[in-house]
């Protein structure tokens, strides 16, 4: 109603190419920035995946040596760290682990295919973590872990709904004995 105006400005806006973070990208966690720790670096791969076509794949390690990659999230409810994982080590000697806190949640050996790991996290700023560590002797597989598709979600009340992956369902129980949720299957 009053008119019109123009206004340049020379040089205001610099457009730069930011360096995704890979390994977020391949755990399909983009909110996040992870730092690599230890004796060989975790890459993104994407010859082996759970979900939308890439993993976080360990490094290559030798005898007594790790690997490790972190980050950190905040969460303001109760949540809970949904992931999914894989091995190949030598059974009870090499484990791929997890941590919140510095605290051992799970860990894995052997020849174990993609398995999904549920853990709580309460409010607050948490530390998540995965090592891929080898003892002092003897190769197994492919010597190393996988880890993909990992969320904080909101926890579901019915248990038997969180194992299934489907919240919105709610569940009845009949019979001799109650169905139950767990993680080593």
């Amino acid at each position: 109603a009053s008119g019109s105006d123009n206004e340049t400005k020379t040089a205001y806006i610099t457009v730069v190419n930011s360096i995704p973070d890979e390994i977020a990208e391949g755990l399909d966690y983009t909110g996040s920035t992870f730092t690599k720790t230890g004796n060989a670096n975790w890459a993104k791969v994407t010859d082996v995946y759970y979900n939308g076509g890439d993993s976080a794949k360990s490094g290559t390690i030798t005898h007594s040596q790790s690997c490790s990659i972190e980050t950190s999230v905040t969460v303001t409810a109760a949540k809970t760290v949904k992931f999914y994982w894989k091995v190949s080590s030598e059974a009870n000697y090499d484990y791929l682990r997890f941590y919140i806190d510095g605290v051992q949640m799970n860990q894995i050996s052997g020849t174990v295919d993609w398995t999904q790991v549920s853990n709580s996290l309460a409010i607050g700023t948490h530390t998540l973590k995965w090592t891929y560590l080898k003892d002092s002797s003897v190769s197994s597989g492919s010597d190393c872990g996988w880890v993909d598709k990992l969320e904080i979600v909101t926890p579901t009340t019915d248990p038997i709904a969180e194992a299934l992956d489907y919240a919105g369902l709610t569940f009845t129980f009949a019979g001799n004995a109650n169905w139950f949720s767990q993680t080593t299957t």
